[in-house]
């Protein structure tokens, strides 16, 4: 995990974006948090955001309109919202538009929000001042040894309080899709690893281990895949273990040229400018073209 360290007391506005990283090997009960972060600079990057992961998000100060090619919905503090993987958005806000995320993957995600009725159509929940404070105090109070289990708490919290009262509880992740994605994260560095391969390995069609990644994941196979074997590599860029073509290795990639074509398309940079500016990058955003 890195934190940018900046100097602020409790109740004080935040000028400065907060961005904490998890650790990718923290998967934790079907959802692995990736970054915590108190953003007050999203209009430094490009729109729509098409994200690679889930995002649950609190409006803690301002307003702002939250767009989809589905519809809108009209953001102020203690709104709940939250961004589905591949499913381009934007964020039209006020100057004073600050808000507190937890991006997050696994398994157990799409089912998680799935129960509690968060699809395209019902993305942003009003009325959750109560959620403002909570985030706030904990992604600035969370530290190297609770931030993974903090930030995955937040996000079981926060579905809580938006579930009708007869799902609570009533639907866990299909235990094989579960069993499949497992078996992706720990495989992930095979550079043979296809959903044919899964497929076998499983004895299930390959088409339909395709419709579980689409109905759980909301994206295809291939895509989750690159997500993860990208993220792991924003993992090891910055630690300098070896070359680019190395990590790319170590990272399920046969081909350099293919993993820098990848990286640049998830990223926006290519591994050698992602390694350069590792530092700036903490307070940064993957984004999905």
């Amino acid at each position: 995990m890195k934190q940018k360290k900046i100097s602020e007391k409790r109740g004080r506005e935040v000028s400065e974006s907060i961005c904490k990283f998890m650790s990718s090997e923290q998967d934790l009960g079907g959802i692995r948090t990736v970054t915590f972060v108190y953003e007050t600079e999203y209009r430094k990057f490009s729109q729509p955001f098409i994200e690679p992961y889930f995002k649950v998000g609190v409006v803690t100060s301002g307003s702002a309109e939250l767009r989809t090619s589905e519809r809108v919905w009209q953001l102020s503090r203690g709104s709940l919202f939250f961004a589905l993987p591949a499913v381009p958005y934007y964020l039209d806000g006020s100057p004073d538009f600050r808000y507190v995320y937890v991006a997050f993957l696994g398994s157990g995600a799409a089912p998680l929000l799935e129960s509690v009725g968060v699809c395209r159509d019902a993305l942003a929940f009003d009325g959750h001042g109560e959620l403002t404070e909570l985030f706030e105090a904990s992604v600035r109070e969370s530290g190297e040894h609770n931030c993974a289990l903090l930030s995955k708490a937040l996000v079981y919290y926060a579905a809580a309080k938006i579930a009708p009262p007869d799902t609570i509880g009533a639907r866990e992740p299909e235990s094989l899709f579960s069993a499949v994605v497992d078996y992706v994260d720990a495989n992930y560095t095979d550079p043979s690893l296809t959903l044919g391969k899964v497929s076998d390995a499983f004895s299930y069609t390959e088409k339909y281990l395709s419709s579980l990644f689409k109905k759980h994941m909301t994206i295809g196979f291939n895509l989750y895949l690159n997500n993860l074997r990208i993220q792991k590599a924003r993992d090891l860029l910055p630690l300098h273990i070896g070359s680019i073509s190395e990590v790319g290795a170590m990272c399920g990639f046969e081909s350099p040229l293919y993993f820098s074509k990848v990286f640049k398309k998830r990223t926006g940079m290519t591994p050698s400018q992602y390694m350069k500016n590792a530092k700036d990058l903490e307070i940064g955003q993957c984004k999905e073209p």
